[in-house]
């Protein structure tokens, strides 16, 4: 009934992904790693995960697009003023927007959760709105 109700609320797209954040992890997840070295300046990390991005969605893997974009965004978050300018330039806004936004919005569930989604990709969380991105974010 609760669902039935918020989704009368929502769109589509944020209903779903909604759904996603709130889906229980009944198994244990082994995640993948990030694909960084640790040795690697920043920018050179976050060429590497915008690659691994673009090779996952390339080839159709939802869940591995998401695990790098989260990865990604995990480490965005950690970047200068200065070195965001210089990122912003190297890599495409939509993977850049996707991975900061995916990053916030499952980081206070881990990485894991991501694992359980059915309906989230890069694509639905570009195209929300500013306004259902905070709803989302507030959930």
């Amino acid at each position: 009934m609760i669902y039935q109700s918020l989704q009368s609320m929502m769109s589509t797209t944020v209903f779903q992904i909604y759904i996603d954040l709130n889906t229980l992890n009944l198994f244990p997840v082994l995640p993948t790693l990030c694909p960084f070295e640790e040795e690697s300046d920043l920018i050179m990390k976050a060429g590497i995960g915008h690659r691994y991005i673009i090779r996952a969605v390339s080839m159709g893997d939802r869940i591995e697009s998401l695990v790098y974009a989260f990865c990604l965004g995990a480490l965005i978050t950690t970047f200068s003023p200065r070195q965001l300018t210089v990122l912003q330039r190297a890599m495409t806004q939509h993977y850049y927007i996707s991975s900061i936004r995916l990053y916030q919005l499952f980081a206070p569930l881990g990485v894991e959760q991501l694992y359980c989604t059915t309906w989230t990709t890069l694509t639905k969380i570009h195209c929300l709105t500013t306004a259902e991105y905070e709803a989302l974010l507030d959930e």
